[in-house]
């Protein structure tokens, strides 16, 4: 009888670890991308909250954050004193149309649309001469979310 307890132990551990791996498989550290229109761009995909307040406010430029419309507002709930350091806001996927903009005072760009290439096409409207473009993606789908980034980088990058 102990040796089935310590099978189903180890077939539990299995399964954590499994478990542990799958997520750090969809977990993606920050990733740069090098420079468009002057700006510094990195994505992150299925990043933790707790992670992207310090890293934004390690940002030495404003930065023009494009990411779900959850994401967006739970950074903003996580960390209200990012606000200085955030030029503006184009958030994405607001399905439910749930978007809170008083969340996001005083940042004076803030841009919510449907889908990702919408949000991009707005995205050359934030250009700074200086500035951070840090794009998010997470969820069920991050992987397109990220490839319409990625192709829009290519056309766009020099």
């Amino acid at each position: 009888m102990e040796k089935k307890t310590n099978l189903t132990a180890t077939e539990s551990n299995l399964l954590e670890t499994r478990k542990e791996a799958l997520n750090q498989a969809m977990s993606e550290s920050i990733r740069p991308h090098g420079k468009l229109w002057g700006m510094d761009v990195f994505s992150w995909s299925n990043p933790e909250i707790h992670l992207i307040a310090p890293t934004i406010h390690a940002f030495p430029f404003p930065v023009v954050l494009v990411a779900p419309s959850s994401l967006a507002m739970s950074i903003m709930d996580y960390d209200s004193s990012l606000k200085p350091n955030i030029h503006a806001v184009l958030a994405y996927n607001d399905k439910l149309h749930a978007f809170n903009l008083t969340i996001f005072k005083p940042i004076a760009t803030v841009i919510i649309a449907d889908s990702v290439a919408e949000t991009l096409d707005e995205l050359e409207n934030c250009k700074l001469n200086r500035g951070v473009v840090l794009f998010c993606s997470e969820g069920a789908e991050f992987e397109h979310d990220k490839k319409k980034f990625f192709d829009f980088l290519a056309i766009n990058q020099l």
